[in-house]
């Protein structure tokens, strides 16, 4: 408030200066910093008093107030990682929390295959199924429950009442529910809830890789 108008903080980019208040120059450059995370170019910020000039890496996020300076770059890996997160839908868990829920469950564990072996009522399902071919019996603890999109449905007969006893009823057995990745998957989750069973998780399916990675093999 008591500093002159030359005093300020200024921004300047293409040497257009221009004066900016400094919450809003802050916001600005962390702004900046993300966009060049996603386009992988390094970015000249050069921010007068009082601060030196700075320079973003783009795949790493790391600013240096040297002029010249590039960080070791990791923009695949990085690019990879937010894309992956930002194509994730709602409500599959991370998967942090998938494998510690794997971990946790053992042998009680079970999986909720949500996907239709009928590819006339949901073509997307021969894809995943060609990696993750529906009602394996390599996957030990994994049962088929289709997903009826048309009536909102689930037949939840189809998954063994020994296995539930065995996992401590609906309220304590832990089920993962998945489909190809993850939209029919959480509408199972919804209806198993809503119809007793208290500890769910979404996984997402084969199209989610590094969910599936936590139990896939299941």
């Amino acid at each position: 408030g008591n500093r002159s108008r030359a005093q300020r903080p200024r921004f300047a980019m293409a040497g257009k200066p221009a004066i900016m208040p400094m919450p809003l120059l802050l916001l600005l450059q962390a702004t900046l910093a993300n966009a060049a995370f996603l386009h992988h170019a390094p970015l000249p910020l050069r921010l007068s008093a009082p601060f030196p000039p700075a320079r973003v890496c783009s795949a790493c996020i790391r600013v240096s107030h040297s002029t010249n300076f590039y960080a070791p770059c990791m923009a695949r890996r990085a690019s990879s990682a937010f894309i992956t997160m930002s194509s994730r839908k709602p409500g599959v868990s991370e998967p942090e929390a998938l494998a510690a829920f794997v971990k946790e469950a053992g042998s009680r564990l079970i999986v909720v295959d949500a996907r239709n072996p009928d590819f006339t009522l949901e073509p997307g399902d021969k894809v995943t199924n060609e990696k993750a071919p529906i009602g394996s019996s390599a996957r030990a603890r994994a049962v088929n429950v289709p997903y009826n999109r048309a009536e909102k449905t689930m037949d939840l007969s189809k998954i063994p009442a020994d296995w539930i006893e065995a996992g401590g009823g609906k309220e304590s057995v832990p089920v993962i529910t998945h489909c190809g990745g993850g939209g029919r998957g959480q509408k199972a989750k919804e209806y198993l809830e809503a119809n007793g069973f208290k500890n769910v998780l979404n996984g997402g399916g084969p199209e989610d890789e590094e969910c599936w990675a936590t139990f896939g093999d299941k």
